[in-house]
Order: C-alpha cells, then sequence, then structure tokens
C-alpha cells in the first residue's frame, strides 16, 4: 500500500506548485501512472514519494508518505554502470 497525505511540493525558482495539498491511496494491486508535459514536475514527485526526507536544492516539500512495500523510482537517466543492468538487476537492493 503507497498512501501520500497532504503533500505540497514546490519549485524554489519561481515558487510554482507541483501539488498542494494532494492526498492519494493505492492499494495492493493498484496501479497507476503519472502523466504531464516535460518539466511539469512528474519526477519530482515521484522522487518526492521515493524518499521524503531528502532535501532538494530546487524544491520544498511537506506532507506524509505511507508505504508498506517496495517503493521504487526509475530515473530518466541512468549512471553509466547500470546502462547493462535488467530492471530488476538494478532494484535488487532498492
Amino acid at each position: 500500500m503507497l498512501e501520500l497525505k497532504n503533500i505540497t511540493l514546490t519549485l524554489k525558482r519561481d515558487g510554482r506548485r507541483i501539488a498542494e495539498n494532494f492526498s492519494f491511496t493505492l492499494q495492493p494491486g493498484d496501479r497507476a501512472a503519472v502523466i504531464g508535459e516535460e518539466g511539469d514536475g512528474k519526477s519530482t514527485l515521484l522522487r518526492f514519494i521515493l524518499d521524503p526526507s531528502e532535501k532538494e536544492s530546487y524544491w520544498e516539500g511537506s506532507g506524509q508518505v505511507i508505504a508498506r512495500g517496495r517503493v521504487a523510482y526509475l530515473p530518466q537517466t541512468l549512471p553509466e554502470a547500470a546502462a547493462s543492468l535488467s530492471l530488476s538487476e538494478y532494484f535488487a537492493d532498492a
């Protein structure tokens, strides 16, 4: 299960809100997609869900992420060392 409670994400450079007071729950077996234009904050939202305590220089976030199970994020650009790995190998330690 993945539950987001009152998530607010703001870009520091221009004050734009990616999410404001957003709450959402995924139950086991549910699936969801994050869809939007380039630059809309999809990756930033996913990075926040993965580790809400991580502080980034370009965004501020608040809210609560409750994860029971494994949460993984596949970045847009993989490190060179991961180029030859399968997805299961890449996420083996996640």
